[in-house]
Order: C-alpha cells, then sequence, then structure tokens
C-alpha cells in the first residue's frame, strides 16, 4: 500500500500565560486528515536551507491563516487596527513562498497565506478595509475569529470552478479585515465578492496553487470546501509519484 501524501501545515507563534507556544489551530490539520493527507507541523524556522529540508519530506504545503502582514513587507506604516504576525513567522512564510514558488509543489494559501502570496508576487493590499475601501460588505465579526458569511462569484474555465463542478456562485465564512488590492503579476482573480474584493486566485505556471481569502477548514461539512483539501492532496499524490 503506498503511504499517504505528507502535507505540511505552517504554524503560527504566539503566548500564553505559560510562555511562547508554536502549533496550528486543529482544523487545519483535522482539514488535511479527512481529505486523506498526512500533517506535518512546520516551526516558524527562518533558515533557507532548514526549511528546504522540511519541504524536501513533505508532498505539499497549507499556508495558513493568522494576524497581518507586517508593514515593512508593505512599504507602509502600521495601521493603527492591525495586529502584526512575529517577525519569525513573516521570515519562514516568506521563505515557505520562494521555495514552492520555485518547486511548485501544490499549496493550499488560506486568508494570512492568500495575501502573504499576493504580496510575494508583487501586489498590494487594503490593511483596514472598513477605513479603506468604504464600499466594502462586512468582512469580519466584531473580534478574532467571529465569522460572517458571505458569496463569492467564480470564474468560469478556472480550476476552482471545476473543483466546484461548475458551480458560479458559492457561500463562504469570512473573519479578515485585510484584503488583496492590487493582484500580483502571474497571480489570477477567479473568485471575488460582491463588493469587488479578490475572494480566491490560481496562477496558470503554478497549477497545482490555490490561494483563498476565507477558512474553508471551518466549513468542512461543506463538501465543496472539503474538495479544496482533496484537491490539494490529490496534486500532492501525483507530485510525489512522479517525484518533484
Amino acid at each position: 500500500m503506498s503511504r499517504k501524501p505528507v502535507i505540511a501545515v505552517n504554524a503560527d507563534t504566539f503566548k500564553d500565560s505559560h510562555g511562547i507556544v508554536t502549533g496550528v489551530r486543529s482544523p487545519y490539520w483535522k482539514a488535511v486528515v479527512a481529505a486523506g493527507g498526512i500533517p506535518v507541523l512546520l516551526p516558524d524556522m527562518d533558515s533557507e536551507a532548514d526549511l528546504r529540508t522540511f519541504l524536501a519530506m513533505a508532498d505539499g504545503l497549507v499556508l495558513t491563516g493568522g494576524d497581518d502582514l507586517r508593514p515593512e513587507r508593505l512599504g507602509e506604516s502600521l495601521h493603527p487596527r492591525a495586529d502584526p504576525i512575529t517577525r519569525s513567522r513573516d521570515r519562514a512564510d516568506f521563505g515557505l513562498i520562494d521555495i514552492v514558488l520555485e518547486t511548485r509543489m501544490p499549496v493550499l494559501a488560506i486568508c494570512l497565506g492568500f495575501q502573504e502570496l499576493n504580496i510575494h508576487c508583487g501586489g498590494t493590499i487594503w490593511q483596514d478595509l472598513e477605513d479603506e475601501y468604504p464600499r466594502a460588505i462586512p468582512h469580519r465579526g466584531r473580534g478574532k475569529m467571529k465569522f460572517l458569511y458571505h458569496d463569492v462569484e467564480v470564474a468560469d474555465g478556472t480550476r476552482l470552478s471545476r473543483t466546484w463542478r461548475g458551480a458560479s456562485r458559492v457561500r463562504v465564512n469570512s473573519a479578515h479585515h485585510q484584503a488583496v488590492r492590487d493582484l500580483g503579476p502571474g497571480l489570477k482573480a477567479v473568485a471575488v465578492s460582491g463588493d469587488g474584493i479578490v475572494e480566491a486566485v490560481e496562477m496558470d505556471r503554478h497549477p497545482g496553487l490555490l490561494g483563498v481569502q476565507w477558512h474553508p477548514e471551518r466549513m468542512m461539512d461543506d463538501p465543496g470546501q472539503e474538495s479544496l483539501f482533496s484537491s490539494l492532496v490529490e496534486d500532492a499524490s501525483v507530485e510525489r509519484d512522479v517525484g518533484r
């Protein structure tokens, strides 16, 4: 029996009453398991050599959500409502994106990971939708991880559309106040919300890449959201079998 594909899941770093914690919220790794993969936690190492060694043992990557982008990545001052990730996570995440774009490793980039991907590719973001994009619909409830729900329009002929069996409108959750403003070169929008915010991207030169603004790991009772993880695991299985 062939082994299940190994999916690296990048960790967040935060503090609790006992000190520094490195880990991921359980819906991420549970979604990988449900899709048939083996999740392996990837701490925020910032050595390129170490990241490459780790990813050489994996077949795919989930680039997880988290707090906000660091202002130095944006070339802007920090917005008063922004809560940036640690410098170590920033360095590790952007190092991971370097590697997966180079190797074309299958990747599902979620929320913050999606925004980081766009910045890495030369795009820009809104630091706070309420303040900077007045026509935005509500995208986050009051407080962290307070979800709202809205529809996204899915572009025809895209991989996302095929994954969702041709659905043109899909309900997603939403818990963010930063969002893609200008797309980075090479990325194409494949889903948008009613206010024009880009909600999902693909990349022609990297067919195993999908970035989404919402949190599919929190909607695994929805077959369409589960299929995003199943597609990642399927792509990772192919990459493992043919070799990178």
